[in-house]
């Protein structure tokens, strides 16, 4: 078990979705109306999924996934 959590930074996310499928615990996914980002695809993420291996962080081109 790994004790890191993933952090997303929203602001950084396109919404390109490359991401989403290389999480082996489905604790990413794309929301549509995400709050404040109406109408625009963002990648939100479940904490309670998350293992923290960061599978999904060399998939993110714009630095929008890490580990903390």
């Amino acid at each position: 078990m790994v004790d890191n959590k993933l952090s997303l930074n929203i602001s950084r996310c396109t919404g390109c979705g490359a991401c989403i499928g290389k999480c082996p615990f489905s604790a990413l996914a794309m929301s549509y109306n995400n709050g404040e980002f109406k109408n625009i695809k963002k990648v939100v993420f479940n904490a309670d999924k998350c293992n923290g291996c960061g599978a999904c962080i060399n998939f993110c081109r714009f630095g929008a996934l890490f580990i903390k």
